[in-house]
């Protein structure tokens, strides 16, 4: 029994007389108990040789424009249950997206972000952070954005974005010069969107994903790290929300060198939520309170801690990004970690609401 497995792009749909460089869906059997490794960069266009390939399905930094809406939205079926992660392969910076099916889609998000380290300077193309953002259903799908720092072309005043199905968009942190009309990116941690609200208003759903590229370890190497988010609640294609966000973690440190330290970022999503931190074996408890919706906390794991314990007090839900990694800070990645209490996993028998941003790296 084979799993049938499609890979589309709703917004970007080939047609022989009206879109003949669009997106040749991608369809593979998998026999049971294997992996199947899917090549986007050559066999999903019409003409594999075309310069543009790699264009046609990245959100590349030349593509972003304050009022363009890209279709770089990825539609995943399947026939039987399947997991799926999406990888950036490069020679440097590589990484990979772990998708999270229907857990992924929801109406409400708020973003975490790591606001210690800053992206790297090129001169030939810019390192940033971003949100990307996919509509996941049929129609118009109206997001209301309310940025914590500035946002190229937008600034830090909240602002509504319409996409309709498959359509993406991009936030990075920035400005347009006022004099040149360049856009200005920001890449001090401090300078990250953490906290930043997305809100669906009439009934439809988004797929989140952050990216953060070739960001400085605490040694001076870098790397692309990133993550598809988690809403507040998920919604499944009949409408059943189930909370995905929760009250307590449990963290497990890294393969980082001792000059080198975990740390994670813990976002509240209500006011006056309070947290209590616990680096186990090493560092004690620490207590943060009053922090409001919206605000994030970095705390430092303990060099001497094997595992961390997250814990909100006040009842009320946050998110919690944990940025590790190994070889001394040349290798770091991050991950949207998942809840301890009632955890739950949903592998889906239609994977067409994992909606997926292929992301270019530095």
């Amino acid at each position: 029994m084979f799993t049938t497995v499609s890979i589309e792009m709703p917004a970007n749909e080939y047609n022989a007389a009206t879109n003949p460089l669009g997106f040749v869906p991608i369809i593979v059997n998998i026999p049971p108990n294997t992996t199947e490794r899917v090549e986007l960069w050559g066999n999903n266009l019409c003409d594999p040789n075309n310069s543009s390939v790699r264009k046609a399905v990245e959100n590349r930094i030349d593509d972003v424009d304050p009022a363009k809406i890209l279709n770089k939205g990825m539609h995943i079926t399947a026939t039987n249950f399947v997991t799926v992660y999406y990888e950036v392969e490069e020679t440097n910076n590589s990484d990979i997206f772990a998708l999270k099916g229907v857990n992924a889609l929801g109406d409400e998000f708020f973003v975490p972000f790591q606001t210690h380290s800053y992206n790297h300077n090129f001169t030939n193309q810019p390192a940033i952070s971003a949100i990307d953002f996919v509509a996941v259903d049929p129609g118009n799908t109206t997001v209301w954005v309310y940025p914590t720092k500035p946002v190229v072309g937008h600034g830090t005043d909240s602002f509504a974005v319409v996409l309709k199905q498959g359509e993406s968009y991009t936030l990075i942190p920035g400005y347009v010069d006022g004099g040149t009309g360049d856009y200005i990116y920001d890449r001090d941690g401090a300078d990250h969107l953490a906290g930043t609200r997305l809100r669906v208003v009439g009934g439809k759903r988004i797929a989140v994903t952050i990216s953060d590229d070739s960001v400085h370890g605490d040694n001076g190497c870098y790397d692309l790290i990133g993550d598809q988010l988690v809403p507040i609640e998920s919604i499944d294609d009949e409408g059943n929300r189930e909370p995905i966000i929760g009250e307590e973690y449990i963290i497990m440190k890294g393969k980082l060198r001792a000059n080198e330290r975990d740390r994670i970022f813990i976002l509240a999503t209500e006011a006056n939520t309070t947290i209590a931190v616990t680096d186990v074996s090493g560092g004690g408890t620490t207590t943060y309170n009053n922090v409001n919706a919206s605000e994030q906390i970095e705390h430092t794991i303990s060099n001497t801690a094997l595992i961390t314990h997250v814990k909100s007090t006040s009842g009320k839900p946050v998110y919690v990004l944990h940025v590790t990694g190994a070889g001394g800070g040349c290798e770091i990645g991050e991950q949207c970690c998942q809840r301890l209490a009632n955890v739950q996993v949903h592998l889906m028998w239609a994977f067409h609401v994992a909606m997926i941003l292929a992301k270019s790296s530095s």
